[in-house]
Protein backbone atom coordinates (compact mmCIF):
# COMPACT_ATOMS: atom_id res chain seq x y z
CA UNK A 1 0.00 0.00 0.00
CA UNK A 2 1.35 3.50 -0.85
CA UNK A 3 0.76 6.26 1.16
CA UNK A 4 0.36 9.71 -0.18
CA UNK A 5 -0.07 13.29 0.53
CA UNK A 6 -0.29 16.26 -1.47
CA UNK A 7 1.68 19.63 -2.00
CA UNK A 8 -0.41 22.88 -1.97
CA UNK A 9 0.05 25.44 -4.34
CA UNK A 10 0.41 29.07 -2.93
CA UNK A 11 -0.09 31.74 -5.19
CA UNK A 12 0.26 35.33 -4.04
CA UNK A 13 -2.65 37.15 -3.92
CA UNK A 14 -2.93 39.68 -7.19
CA UNK A 15 -1.74 43.37 -6.43
CA UNK A 16 -4.40 45.22 -7.82
CA UNK A 17 -5.51 49.43 -8.60
CA UNK A 18 -9.09 50.26 -9.41
CA UNK A 19 -10.20 53.67 -10.17
CA UNK A 20 -12.62 55.14 -12.13
CA UNK A 21 -11.94 57.54 -15.26
CA UNK A 22 -14.57 60.57 -15.64
CA UNK A 23 -14.84 62.06 -19.09
CA UNK A 24 -16.94 65.25 -20.21
CA UNK A 25 -17.93 66.40 -17.45
CA UNK A 26 -18.92 65.94 -13.84
CA UNK A 27 -20.89 64.36 -10.93
CA UNK A 28 -22.14 67.94 -10.01
CA UNK A 29 -24.21 70.26 -12.22
CA UNK A 30 -25.17 73.44 -11.82
CA UNK A 31 -28.54 75.18 -12.76
CA UNK A 32 -29.39 78.17 -13.90
CA UNK A 33 -33.10 78.30 -12.99
CA UNK A 34 -34.30 81.55 -14.07
CA UNK A 35 -32.79 80.65 -17.96
CA UNK A 36 -33.73 77.12 -17.23
CA UNK A 37 -30.19 75.47 -17.72
CA UNK A 38 -27.51 72.74 -16.61
CA UNK A 39 -24.19 73.45 -16.66
CA UNK A 40 -23.06 71.42 -17.80
CA UNK A 41 -26.19 70.27 -20.16
CA UNK A 42 -25.34 66.43 -20.54
CA UNK A 43 -28.24 66.40 -23.01
CA UNK A 44 -25.45 68.78 -25.36
CA UNK A 45 -22.04 67.25 -23.48
CA UNK A 46 -23.10 63.45 -22.39
CA UNK A 47 -20.66 62.92 -18.82
CA UNK A 48 -19.00 58.79 -19.39
CA UNK A 49 -17.41 56.91 -16.49
CA UNK A 50 -14.88 54.64 -17.44
CA UNK A 51 -13.63 51.76 -15.32
CA UNK A 52 -9.35 51.39 -14.96
CA UNK A 53 -8.03 48.24 -13.45
CA UNK A 54 -4.30 47.25 -13.19
CA UNK A 55 -2.88 44.26 -12.03
CA UNK A 56 0.31 42.82 -11.06
CA UNK A 57 1.25 39.22 -10.42
CA UNK A 58 4.07 39.29 -7.80
CA UNK A 59 4.83 35.90 -8.77
CA UNK A 60 5.03 36.65 -12.49
CA UNK A 61 2.33 34.34 -13.73
CA UNK A 62 -0.13 36.33 -14.87
CA UNK A 63 1.94 39.43 -15.23
CA UNK A 64 5.64 40.23 -15.90
CA UNK A 65 7.24 40.51 -12.30
CA UNK A 66 7.04 44.35 -11.33
CA UNK A 67 4.54 44.76 -14.57
CA UNK A 68 1.17 46.25 -13.67
CA UNK A 69 -0.69 44.74 -16.73
CA UNK A 70 -4.67 46.76 -17.47
CA UNK A 71 -7.18 43.96 -17.29
CA UNK A 72 -10.19 46.20 -17.67
CA UNK A 73 -11.65 44.64 -20.44
CA UNK A 74 -11.84 41.13 -18.54
CA UNK A 75 -14.08 43.13 -15.90
CA UNK A 76 -17.28 40.94 -15.91
CA UNK A 77 -20.44 41.51 -14.36
CA UNK A 78 -20.42 44.93 -14.45
CA UNK A 79 -23.79 46.80 -13.28
CA UNK A 80 -24.42 50.74 -12.25
CA UNK A 81 -26.82 51.69 -9.86
CA UNK A 82 -28.33 54.83 -8.77
CA UNK A 83 -29.84 55.22 -5.36
CA UNK A 84 -29.64 51.32 -5.20
CA UNK A 85 -32.00 50.58 -7.84
CA UNK A 86 -29.97 49.07 -11.24
CA UNK A 87 -30.40 51.46 -14.07
CA UNK A 88 -30.64 49.88 -18.11
CA UNK A 89 -29.84 51.01 -21.42
CA UNK A 90 -32.34 53.52 -22.76
CA UNK A 91 -32.49 57.80 -23.64
CA UNK A 92 -30.90 58.60 -20.58
CA UNK A 93 -28.00 56.00 -20.12
CA UNK A 94 -25.84 54.01 -22.45
CA UNK A 95 -23.01 51.41 -21.45
CA UNK A 96 -20.25 50.30 -22.67
CA UNK A 97 -19.28 52.48 -25.29
CA UNK A 98 -16.15 52.33 -27.50
CA UNK A 99 -15.95 48.79 -26.43
CA UNK A 100 -14.78 50.23 -22.40
CA UNK A 101 -15.97 46.99 -21.01
CA UNK A 102 -17.78 48.29 -18.10
CA UNK A 103 -18.43 51.98 -18.75
CA UNK A 104 -21.29 54.24 -18.75
CA UNK A 105 -22.44 56.88 -20.52
CA UNK A 106 -25.03 59.64 -18.74
CA UNK A 107 -27.23 61.59 -20.97
CA UNK A 108 -29.55 62.62 -17.84
CA UNK A 109 -29.69 65.66 -16.51
CA UNK A 110 -29.40 65.29 -12.02
CA UNK A 111 -33.14 67.11 -11.09
CA UNK A 112 -33.89 68.14 -7.57
CA UNK A 113 -35.39 65.36 -6.24
CA UNK A 114 -32.41 63.28 -7.72
CA UNK A 115 -29.93 65.52 -6.34
CA UNK A 116 -27.40 64.07 -3.20
CA UNK A 117 -28.42 60.30 -4.82
CA UNK A 118 -25.40 58.04 -5.07
CA UNK A 119 -24.38 56.29 -8.50
CA UNK A 120 -22.47 53.14 -7.99
CA UNK A 121 -20.77 50.62 -9.81
CA UNK A 122 -19.91 46.99 -9.40
CA UNK A 123 -17.76 44.49 -10.92
CA UNK A 124 -15.68 41.30 -11.02
CA UNK A 125 -12.28 39.86 -12.17
CA UNK A 126 -11.52 36.02 -11.71
CA UNK A 127 -8.13 35.29 -10.72
CA UNK A 128 -7.57 32.12 -12.66
CA UNK A 129 -4.89 31.17 -10.95
CA UNK A 130 -7.09 30.49 -7.60
CA UNK A 131 -10.49 30.80 -8.98
CA UNK A 132 -10.85 33.32 -6.94
CA UNK A 133 -13.60 36.15 -7.87
CA UNK A 134 -12.14 39.75 -6.89
CA UNK A 135 -15.02 42.44 -6.62
CA UNK A 136 -14.53 46.04 -7.34
CA UNK A 137 -16.78 48.88 -6.42
CA UNK A 138 -17.02 53.07 -7.49
CA UNK A 139 -19.60 55.27 -6.33
CA UNK A 140 -19.98 59.23 -5.97
CA UNK A 141 -22.60 61.53 -5.27
CA UNK A 142 -24.67 63.13 -7.88
CA UNK A 143 -25.74 66.51 -7.28
CA UNK A 144 -27.28 69.95 -8.45
CA UNK A 145 -27.23 73.24 -7.05
CA UNK A 146 -28.66 76.86 -7.97
CA UNK A 147 -26.18 79.26 -9.40
CA UNK A 148 -28.53 81.88 -10.30
CA UNK A 149 -27.96 85.18 -9.68
CA UNK A 150 -31.28 86.73 -8.88
CA UNK A 151 -32.23 90.51 -9.01
CA UNK A 152 -35.72 89.63 -9.32
CA UNK A 153 -38.36 92.91 -10.07
CA UNK A 154 -42.13 92.89 -10.84
CA UNK A 155 -43.00 96.15 -13.30
CA UNK A 156 -46.28 97.35 -15.15
CA UNK A 157 -46.08 99.28 -18.06
CA UNK A 158 -48.14 102.18 -16.57
CA UNK A 159 -47.63 104.24 -13.70
CA UNK A 160 -49.32 104.61 -10.20
CA UNK A 161 -51.70 106.85 -11.91
CA UNK A 162 -53.19 107.11 -15.64
CA UNK A 163 -55.46 110.24 -16.05
CA UNK A 164 -57.55 108.98 -19.21
CA UNK A 165 -58.55 112.33 -21.38
CA UNK A 166 -61.68 111.93 -22.75
CA UNK A 167 -60.59 114.14 -25.71
CA UNK A 168 -57.73 111.70 -26.57
CA UNK A 169 -59.54 108.18 -27.52
CA UNK A 170 -56.83 105.53 -27.43
CA UNK A 171 -59.35 102.60 -27.98
CA UNK A 172 -58.06 99.97 -26.10
CA UNK A 173 -55.58 100.36 -23.76
CA UNK A 174 -53.01 97.59 -23.13
CA UNK A 175 -51.13 97.28 -19.57
CA UNK A 176 -49.01 94.75 -19.34
CA UNK A 177 -47.39 93.06 -16.28
CA UNK A 178 -43.90 91.86 -16.20
CA UNK A 179 -41.25 89.96 -14.01
CA UNK A 180 -37.58 91.36 -14.69
CA UNK A 181 -33.85 90.00 -13.74
CA UNK A 182 -31.47 92.79 -14.04
CA UNK A 183 -32.91 94.20 -16.85
CA UNK A 184 -33.98 90.65 -18.66
CA UNK A 185 -37.55 90.61 -18.97
CA UNK A 186 -38.39 87.07 -17.77
CA UNK A 187 -40.95 84.66 -20.27
CA UNK A 188 -44.86 85.21 -19.59
CA UNK A 189 -44.97 81.69 -19.82
CA UNK A 190 -43.12 80.70 -16.64
CA UNK A 191 -45.20 83.38 -14.41
CA UNK A 192 -48.48 83.29 -13.24
CA UNK A 193 -50.40 86.81 -13.30
CA UNK A 194 -54.31 88.10 -11.57
CA UNK A 195 -55.79 91.25 -11.66
CA UNK A 196 -58.54 92.18 -9.49
CA UNK A 197 -60.35 95.44 -8.91
CA UNK A 198 -60.95 97.20 -5.87
CA UNK A 199 -64.95 97.01 -5.17
CA UNK A 200 -66.39 99.71 -3.24
CA UNK A 201 -69.73 97.37 -2.77
CA UNK A 202 -67.23 94.96 -0.50
CA UNK A 203 -64.48 97.15 0.67
CA UNK A 204 -62.47 94.52 -0.89
CA UNK A 205 -60.97 93.54 -4.29
CA UNK A 206 -62.13 90.75 -6.40
CA UNK A 207 -60.94 89.16 -9.68
CA UNK A 208 -61.38 91.14 -12.47
CA UNK A 209 -63.61 90.02 -15.50
CA UNK A 210 -66.81 88.53 -16.04
CA UNK A 211 -70.00 88.59 -13.78
CA UNK A 212 -70.53 84.48 -14.06
CA UNK A 213 -74.17 84.47 -14.78
CA UNK A 214 -75.73 82.97 -17.32
CA UNK A 215 -75.60 85.51 -19.91
CA UNK A 216 -71.68 86.17 -19.06
CA UNK A 217 -72.53 89.88 -19.45
CA UNK A 218 -69.39 91.72 -18.46
CA UNK A 219 -69.31 92.83 -14.63
CA UNK A 220 -66.89 95.38 -15.53
CA UNK A 221 -67.40 97.29 -19.04
CA UNK A 222 -64.22 98.36 -19.32
CA UNK A 223 -62.97 94.83 -19.62
CA UNK A 224 -61.94 93.12 -22.72
CA UNK A 225 -59.58 90.75 -22.12
CA UNK A 226 -56.37 89.28 -20.22
CA UNK A 227 -57.32 87.89 -16.95
CA UNK A 228 -54.66 85.29 -16.02
CA UNK A 229 -52.21 86.39 -18.67
CA UNK A 230 -49.90 89.01 -18.81
CA UNK A 231 -51.58 91.87 -20.81
CA UNK A 232 -54.76 93.40 -19.53
CA UNK A 233 -57.11 94.70 -22.39
CA UNK A 234 -59.56 97.71 -21.02
CA UNK A 235 -61.85 100.31 -22.92
CA UNK A 236 -60.85 104.31 -22.42
CA UNK A 237 -63.94 104.71 -23.13
CA UNK A 238 -65.77 102.70 -20.32
CA UNK A 239 -63.40 103.77 -17.38
CA UNK A 240 -64.25 106.50 -14.93
CA UNK A 241 -62.49 105.66 -12.02
CA UNK A 242 -60.99 102.43 -11.07
CA UNK A 243 -58.37 101.00 -9.27
CA UNK A 244 -56.37 97.85 -10.46
CA UNK A 245 -53.67 95.58 -8.93
CA UNK A 246 -52.18 92.76 -10.85
CA UNK A 247 -50.67 90.01 -8.73
CA UNK A 248 -48.08 88.06 -10.37
CA UNK A 249 -45.92 85.27 -9.20
CA UNK A 250 -42.58 83.84 -10.36
CA UNK A 251 -40.92 81.00 -8.95
CA UNK A 252 -40.76 81.65 -5.47
CA UNK A 253 -41.61 85.15 -5.56
CA UNK A 254 -44.78 86.96 -4.94
CA UNK A 255 -44.99 90.32 -5.80
CA UNK A 256 -48.46 92.97 -6.23
CA UNK A 257 -48.48 95.84 -8.23
CA UNK A 258 -51.57 98.35 -8.17
CA UNK A 259 -52.49 101.03 -10.42
CA UNK A 260 -55.48 103.89 -10.48
CA UNK A 261 -57.17 104.85 -14.08
CA UNK A 262 -58.98 107.95 -13.76
CA UNK A 263 -61.29 109.92 -16.86
CA UNK A 264 -60.06 113.14 -16.23
CA UNK A 265 -61.50 116.54 -18.14
CA UNK A 266 -58.67 118.77 -17.01
CA UNK A 267 -59.24 122.74 -17.14
CA UNK A 268 -61.66 123.80 -19.95
CA UNK A 269 -63.70 126.91 -20.51
CA UNK A 270 -67.39 127.32 -21.65
CA UNK A 271 -68.78 130.04 -23.72
CA UNK A 272 -72.17 131.14 -24.90
CA UNK A 273 -72.45 133.79 -27.62
CA UNK A 274 -75.57 134.80 -29.24
CA UNK A 275 -75.05 134.53 -33.44
CA UNK A 276 -77.97 135.74 -34.44
CA UNK A 277 -80.12 138.61 -33.33
CA UNK A 278 -78.02 139.78 -30.38
CA UNK A 279 -79.81 143.57 -31.61
CA UNK A 280 -83.23 142.42 -31.50
CA UNK A 281 -86.09 144.93 -33.48
CA UNK A 282 -89.32 144.53 -34.19
CA UNK A 283 -87.93 142.60 -37.31
CA UNK A 284 -85.84 140.30 -35.60
CA UNK A 285 -87.54 136.59 -35.90
CA UNK A 286 -85.41 134.58 -33.61
CA UNK A 287 -82.08 134.70 -31.73
CA UNK A 288 -79.27 132.10 -32.10
CA UNK A 289 -77.27 131.31 -29.15
CA UNK A 290 -74.13 129.04 -29.99
CA UNK A 291 -72.26 127.41 -26.61
CA UNK A 292 -68.21 126.95 -27.06
CA UNK A 293 -65.95 124.85 -24.98
CA UNK A 294 -62.61 125.38 -25.06
CA UNK A 295 -59.21 123.83 -23.29
CA UNK A 296 -55.52 124.79 -23.80
CA UNK A 297 -55.42 122.78 -27.34
CA UNK A 298 -58.33 124.89 -28.69
CA UNK A 299 -61.88 125.07 -29.49
CA UNK A 300 -63.40 121.17 -28.43
CA UNK A 301 -64.90 119.77 -31.29
CA UNK A 302 -68.42 118.07 -30.75
CA UNK A 303 -68.01 119.34 -27.45
CA UNK A 304 -71.67 117.13 -26.91
CA UNK A 305 -69.93 113.95 -27.07
CA UNK A 306 -68.39 114.73 -23.53
CA UNK A 307 -70.31 117.54 -21.93
CA UNK A 308 -74.18 117.54 -21.13
CA UNK A 309 -74.89 120.99 -22.60
CA UNK A 310 -77.79 122.71 -22.12
CA UNK A 311 -78.89 126.10 -23.51
CA UNK A 312 -81.32 127.90 -20.92
CA UNK A 313 -83.33 131.50 -21.75
CA UNK A 314 -84.99 133.92 -19.69
CA UNK A 315 -86.75 137.36 -21.41
CA UNK A 316 -85.93 139.17 -18.15
CA UNK A 317 -83.95 139.04 -15.05
CA UNK A 318 -87.12 138.55 -13.29
CA UNK A 319 -88.05 135.47 -15.16
CA UNK A 320 -86.79 132.11 -14.20
CA UNK A 321 -84.46 130.12 -16.17
CA UNK A 322 -86.51 127.50 -18.96
CA UNK A 323 -84.56 125.17 -21.08
CA UNK A 324 -84.34 126.12 -25.17
CA UNK A 325 -82.10 123.09 -26.28
CA UNK A 326 -79.48 120.45 -25.51
CA UNK A 327 -76.57 120.34 -27.25
CA UNK A 328 -74.66 123.81 -28.89
CA UNK A 329 -77.26 125.26 -30.27
CA UNK A 330 -80.22 127.14 -29.27
CA UNK A 331 -83.15 129.20 -30.89
CA UNK A 332 -85.36 131.81 -29.48
CA UNK A 333 -88.22 132.83 -31.63
CA UNK A 334 -89.66 136.45 -31.57
CA UNK A 335 -92.97 135.98 -29.45
CA UNK A 336 -90.99 134.79 -26.48
CA UNK A 337 -88.01 137.59 -26.95
CA UNK A 338 -90.35 140.75 -25.49
CA UNK A 339 -90.66 144.17 -26.49
CA UNK A 340 -89.87 145.63 -24.03
CA UNK A 341 -85.83 147.33 -24.41
CA UNK A 342 -85.43 147.07 -20.62
CA UNK A 343 -86.06 143.52 -20.02
CA UNK A 344 -82.97 142.50 -21.55
CA UNK A 345 -83.25 138.69 -23.01
CA UNK A 346 -80.86 136.70 -21.45
CA UNK A 347 -78.96 133.09 -23.00
CA UNK A 348 -77.14 130.85 -20.37
CA UNK A 349 -75.86 127.45 -20.37
CA UNK A 350 -75.01 124.75 -18.27
CA UNK A 351 -72.12 122.46 -19.34
CA UNK A 352 -71.47 118.87 -17.11
CA UNK A 353 -68.88 116.81 -17.68
CA UNK A 354 -70.21 113.10 -18.51
CA UNK A 355 -68.97 109.91 -17.06
CA UNK A 356 -67.71 106.75 -18.83
CA UNK A 357 -69.91 104.68 -20.38
CA UNK A 358 -71.40 102.79 -17.70
CA UNK A 359 -73.56 99.43 -17.41
CA UNK A 360 -76.96 100.93 -17.03
CA UNK A 361 -77.89 98.81 -13.69
CA UNK A 362 -81.31 97.99 -12.40
CA UNK A 363 -80.93 96.74 -8.57
CA UNK A 364 -77.63 94.41 -8.74
CA UNK A 365 -78.70 93.34 -12.25
CA UNK A 366 -77.04 94.61 -15.39
CA UNK A 367 -79.74 95.88 -18.01
CA UNK A 368 -79.23 94.45 -21.25
CA UNK A 369 -80.95 93.81 -24.46
CA UNK A 370 -80.21 90.65 -26.91
CA UNK A 371 -77.86 89.36 -24.39
CA UNK A 372 -75.60 92.70 -25.06
CA UNK A 373 -75.38 95.16 -21.77
CA UNK A 374 -76.54 99.00 -21.96
CA UNK A 375 -74.07 101.30 -21.62
CA UNK A 376 -74.78 104.84 -20.35
CA UNK A 377 -73.04 108.39 -20.06
CA UNK A 378 -74.88 110.46 -17.51
CA UNK A 379 -73.60 114.12 -16.36
CA UNK A 380 -71.46 113.46 -13.68
CA UNK A 381 -73.22 116.30 -11.36
CA UNK A 382 -77.12 117.00 -10.47
CA UNK A 383 -78.73 119.72 -12.68
CA UNK A 384 -78.60 123.20 -10.37
CA UNK A 385 -79.97 126.32 -12.58
CA UNK A 386 -80.96 128.58 -9.58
Amino acid sequence: MIKTTQAHIVYTPLLTTFCMKTVGGSPQQKYDALHQVYVPDRQIAELRFIPNLQVQDPDGYVTPIGVAVDMTSQLVNCKWYLNNVQLVAGEDYDFNDNNDIGSITIYHNTTWQESGQTLRFEGEFLDQRRQEVLKFTWETIMTLTDYTDYNITFELNVPSKTLLSPFKDRGNIVVSACFYNGHEAISANRCQFLWQIYDDRVNGWRDLGLEGGSDQIPEDGFYVSGQETANLVVRQDCIEDVLIRCFGVFMDWEETKTFRMKRYYGQYDERIDIAVGKYISPETPLSKAIVTVTNKQGDIANPEKFFDIEILFKSSFRQNWQNVAYGTEGIVYKESLGTDYSSKPTFGCLVREKTALLPLVKGNRILSVGGKPIYVSVPKVERDIE
